[in-house]
Parts: structure tokens; sequence; C-alpha cells
């Protein structure tokens, strides 16, 4: 394993973010982990996620939120959202994925933890997660960053049974 970082997209991503969706389409057949659109169009994407990292809310759905890649030096590898408030429904604070060809590798665990570092810049003191109650690699996860089960919620809509977690956010010293 390299040594993945946490980046945020800029212009010189385009080609790793474009082999990165269209592996989600190909293994998935679902991109919608983006909750901003635009999927196909890099440049119009990266505005509209330059926009949710400056606190502009885009639409009824998006919070802002700050998005990384994890990359290493070849490819990205996954990606994580951040919002910036607190959150009150469904998603949670942070929720992201990793590329489909490299999941059970050790990276979610990685992306998680470097995102809940992440978090310590938004003044939590704990952030809440859901997760799909079948999704045990996930569930495991949470749980293997600190996150205590808080309950289980039916999403009528989904027709999904989730865990929601709360995961306490360790400040940094300054």
């Amino acid at each position: 394993m390299n040594n993945p970082y946490l980046k945020i997209p800029d212009k010189s991503d385009e080609k790793w973010y474009l082999d990165y969706i269209n592996e989600f389409k190909k293994y998935d057949n679902d991109t919608t982990i983006f909750s901003i659109p635009a999927k196909n169009n890099y440049k119009l994407w990266l505005y509209l996620v330059k926009l949710a990292n400056n606190d502009i809310k885009l639409f009824n759905n998006i919070v802002p939120q700050t998005l990384y890649f994890l990359v290493d030096d070849s490819k990205i590898i996954g990606h994580i959202s951040i919002c910036h408030q607190n959150i009150n429904y469904f998603g949670g604070h942070m929720g992201g994925s990793i590329r489909p060809t490299l999941r059970n590798k050790g990276y979610g665990k990685i992306l998680y933890e470097l995102g809940l570092e992440e978090c310590s810049k938004y003044n939590f003191d704990e952030i809440v997660m859901y997760c799909d109650k079948k999704n045990i690699s996930s569930n495991k996860i949470i749980v293997g960053i600190g996150g205590k089960l808080d309950s289980v919620i039916y999403d009528p809509f989904q027709d999904t049974m989730y865990k929601k977690y709360k995961v306490k956010v360790k400040r940094k010293e300054k």
C-alpha cells in the first residue's frame, strides 16, 4: 500500500477523475455517490465542488461540504465529503467510497481516519454517520474509527434500514 493522502480536487485531476468515474460505471453502475451533479463534465463538476467548498448551498439536497480525493501518486483511490454544518437527516457529516477494484484492501479505514482528522477543522465535538445496515464493510470501518451505534432507522424513500453512528472528533492541538 502506498502512502495515500487527501487532496481537494483541482484542474490537474481531470484524467484521474474520469478514470475513477468510469470504474464506478463499469463495476457498480452507480455513481450516485457523487452528490454534486455534472459527473461527466469535469470542469462544471469542479466549479460546483468549489462552490460547495465555499459554503454555498447548491441545491435543496446538497449542503455546503468539502470533497476530497484519497490519492496516491498515480490515481484516485477514493473520495470523501465532509459537511460543514450539523446534519439532522440521512447522510450525516461524512461519507465517501473507495473505487471498486481497491475495496477490502484497508483503504476505507485510511479514508475515514483522514476524513475524521479533517472534521476537527469544523469545530465538531462529534459527527453523525449513516450506513446501510447490510453494508458490513462500512459498518466495520465506522466502528473501527470509534463510531458508537446510536440507532437504526428506516428510510421509506430508499426502502432501506440505516445504522446511525456517532463518532467523537479529536481536536488537533495547536
